[in-house]
């Protein structure tokens, strides 16, 4: 995979890395990186390589389109919320999951 992403000559591009996931109590409402309160049911992630409001398809078990809307202490490619998660993997358990992103803008 490449080492960077997300820049706008980067539409298009497809990366693979780990994924995790993130939500519950702990993170519900709490403003994230963009300034929004976090809902853990929208199909959001946390990356520390692409800009915040890009736009990506993530591929595991399906296929999710999900923005970027914070960052956090990991690194890892995205800790994807818990909605986003649950909807590639079809689980309730946290985990940790090889992905392929691709970079729509």
């Amino acid at each position: 995979g490449a080492s960077s992403a997300g820049s706008p000559d980067n539409s298009g591009l497809v990366f693979q890395g780990i994924a995790t996931w993130y939500g519950g109590k702990l993170f519900d409402g709490k403003p994230m990186a963009n300034g929004q309160p976090f809902n853990p049911w929208a199909y959001t992630a946390a990356s520390n390589s692409y800009p915040l409001g890009t736009r990506v398809v993530v591929r595991y078990e399906a296929e999710v389109e999900v923005v970027i809307t914070d960052r956090g202490n990991f690194k890892h490619l995205l800790d994807l919320s818990q909605g986003a998660f649950h909807a590639l993997v079809k689980s309730n358990e946290p985990g940790v999951i090889s992905v392929t992103v691709r970079v729509l803008e």
